[in-house]
């Protein structure tokens, strides 16, 4: 199994309010394309004004080919551009892991 996982930080509360209804958008038409969507999250204790999405997918070429086409997605795209006015865009980053194996084996 591959998991996304999506950092955003965003600047205010109305950014924040914002950023989930994106969210909520970028999710409706993931799942309308028959695409994975994600889990939302946000720290109890830690650093303020963080989301994270967690996305997971079955093997990585599911993670490329979805990834690939919701990038090339038109109305996702025009949603992507509107984190950016509620994000401090120099703080978001992706990373991406895999179900661990024994080693050898």
């Amino acid at each position: 199994m591959i998991r996304e996982r999506t950092h955003f930080t965003v600047k205010n509360l109305a950014g924040w309010n914002e950023a989930l209804d994106l969210i909520r958008e970028v999710d409706e038409i993931q799942a309308a394309a028959g695409r994975a969507t994600g889990t939302v999250w946000t720290q109890v204790v830690g650093q303020f004004n963080e989301i994270v999405i967690e996305t997971d997918y079955p093997d990585l070429s599911t993670y490329e080919r979805e990834s690939g086409a919701m990038m090339s997605d038109p109305a996702t795209m025009k949603l992507f551009a509107r984190f950016e006015e509620v994000t401090v865009t120099e703080k978001g980053y992706n990373e991406l892991f895999m179900t661990a194996e024994k080693a050898g084996g």
